[in-house]
């Protein structure tokens, strides 16, 4: 059993049909960039003056195929749990910054990586499968937004948790899903789904501390840059819902 993130770019196919193969490139190499940084946890090192991303920080494994970002964990402890959290978190803020909205949802399930033996340059299988896989890109799919939600079973493991924490003497202890709501990584928020379905979910605050950047015409840019249409109507909710998200993790408290 693994954790596992499914996370899409909004508007690829304008990306793909509105850019040269050469700009598609420079796009990509920006999309590498923001995603080693999230895994990375945005440490950076320095090696002979120069700034490097400090890849030893990197805790889940991960796969770019297409338009697609897919994260996994080696297991399903309270560890890995936080990590994939952690790096989600990062990688749609990182992508809003980039101009690369992501949508996602992290599940848990069965998952394998199977690597063929074959050495031949015309033969490269990497295949991953498994229910995780699926259940995330059905749930990823299912949404109306740039965001990512946290599936149920992948809390109800360690939902009832009490975490010891340093607050004030003597210890005291919290559950484990408040912590991580203190932290800004989880908020519990009602999720816009297709067909105006609206459901109530955690989800991966990743406009926490940083409110004041995230506004209208931020979110806008990073929704059109690359020559994204932004002028019909599903984009257009999409942008609304993102916004509205982004007004609900800004309120006053």
């Amino acid at each position: 059993m693994k954790y596992l993130a499914f996370l899409d770019i909004l508007g690829f196919k304008d990306i793909v049909n509105k850019n040269t193969h050469d700009e598609l490139y420079n796009i990509y190499m920006t999309l590498f960039g923001s995603t080693v940084l999230g895994l990375s946890q945005n440490a950076t090192i320095n090696e002979h003056s120069e700034t490097k991303i400090d890849t030893r920080k990197m805790q889940v494994y991960s796969r770019i195929i297409s338009d697609s970002i897919i994260l996994w964990t080696n297991d399903i402890e309270i560890s890995s749990f936080v990590e994939i959290v952690k790096t989600t978190n990062l990688l749609l803020r990182n992508s809003i910054v980039g101009g690369l909205p992501l949508r996602g949802a992290i599940c848990m399930g069965n998952l394998t990586r199977l690597q063929s033996k074959i050495d031949s340059p015309k033969f490269n299988c990497d295949a991953l499968f498994g229910d995780a896989l699926v259940k995330a890109y059905t749930k990823e799919g299912s949404q109306e937004w740039s965001g990512c939600v946290v599936e149920n079973d992948c809390l109800q493991r360690h939902m009832d948790m009490l975490v010891e924490i340093e607050n004030t003497h003597p210890v005291m202890k919290k559950p484990f899903i408040d912590i991580l709501v203190e932290q800004g990584l989880l908020i519990k928020y009602n999720v816009p789904y297709k067909n105006d379905v609206i459901k109530e979910d955690y989800v991966i605050n990743w406009v926490a501390k940083q409110e004041s950047t995230f506004t209208e015409k931020y979110i806008r840019t990073s929704f059109s840059k690359y020559n994204k249409s932004i002028d019909v109507s599903d984009v257009e909710k999409k942008i609304k819902n993102t916004l509205d998200f982004v007004t609900f993790v800004s309120r006053p408290k």
